[in-house]
């Protein structure tokens, strides 16, 4: 069999190399060879999303160190604990968006994601301006979690159009066509 090289996947014989990790796949026929790449060169092949991985967990093991910091009152309780629910929810529910098995999927664990990242910036605006906390780390996490809200909202919409754009193409695709020529 010959080789291929496709986008850094290069598939010898029936064998697919990529990143060490080698599967086989059987070459039937071209079509069906080319979705194969696609569904093996899709997960965590996608450099920005291992970034924002990275960057969102970054955040809740931040929050978490922050929490400890905080006032051991009522308030600094009950703030704290909204706060970690929320920023580790940023990082989980974005794990989870990665792994998304359809785009309508992708889109609508995004829009948790970005409701997550908007109500951390919420409880952190809250602590700092009861002064609760005026720390330094305080108000980098608030820029932070300002920077992450951003990055989720822009994501949200470019998916929600690509979203619609797909369906909207999926839907003139598939009309029938209707011959209403009379038969003699």
């Amino acid at each position: 069999m010959g080789r291929f090289q496709i986008s850094g996947l290069q598939i010898v014989g029936g064998w697919c190399r990529f990143s060490e990790i080698r599967f086989q796949i059987s070459f039937s026929c071209a079509e069906r060879s080319k979705s194969a790449l696609r569904m093996l060169a899709r997960p965590g092949m996608n450099p920005k999303a291992d970034e924002l991985k990275a960057r969102t967990k970054r955040f809740a093991l931040d929050i978490l160190r922050f929490y400890r910091t905080l006032p051991n009152s009522d308030a600094g309780r009950d703030i704290g604990r909204q706060l970690m629910r929320a920023a580790t929810g940023v990082a989980s529910n974005y794990r989870a968006t990665c792994r998304a098995r359809s785009d309508a999927e992708f889109a609508a664990r995004l829009g948790v994601v970005l409701e997550e990242a908007d109500e951390s910036l919420f409880w952190l605006e809250l602590i700092t301006e009861d002064g609760l906390s005026r720390s330094e780390d305080a108000l980098r996490m608030m820029d932070e979690a300002s920077q992450l809200t951003a990055i989720f909202a822009a994501s949200t919409i470019t998916a929600r159009a690509r979203l619609e754009q797909t369906t909207s193409r999926q839907r003139h695709a598939t009309r029938p066509s209707y011959d209403f020529t009379t038969i003699k």
